[in-house]
């Protein structure tokens, strides 16, 4: 949590541009996440102290980052079941395919 927080404030020291710093932050606030749920809440609530954002993110705001989110999430599952298709075309076992796209076996056998 704190080397968590302290990349936060380092990013925020810097002279960088604002869309840098942004992308930065989300990559902190939505990619790097913690085990426990709790702890990615304290998180938020910390960014919110150092960055001075009180006003809490609108449900607008929220909708939109949430279809962004799991329209990366579904992105990267299409291509990893391309991948697997291929593979599978080219005959690697189901298991080699699985192991290497993360896909379940069942899945692949309907590719």
């Amino acid at each position: 949590m704190e080397l968590k927080i302290g990349l936060a404030k380092e990013l925020l020291s810097r002279a960088l541009p604002k869309q840098k710093v942004r992308v930065l932050m989300d990559f902190l606030k939505y990619y790097v996440r913690f085990a426990d749920h709790e702890n990615n809440i304290i998180f938020e609530e910390e960014l919110h102290k150092i960055t001075g954002r009180t006003i809490t993110m609108g449900i607008e705001e929220l909708l939109l980052d949430r279809a962004k989110y799991e329209g990366h999430i579904e992105g990267k599952l299409e291509g990893q079941r391309a991948i697997a298709l291929e593979m599978k075309l080219d005959n690697f076992p189901i298991a080699q395919i699985a192991k290497l796209t993360k896909l379940s076996p069942s899945e692949i056998a309907k590719l």
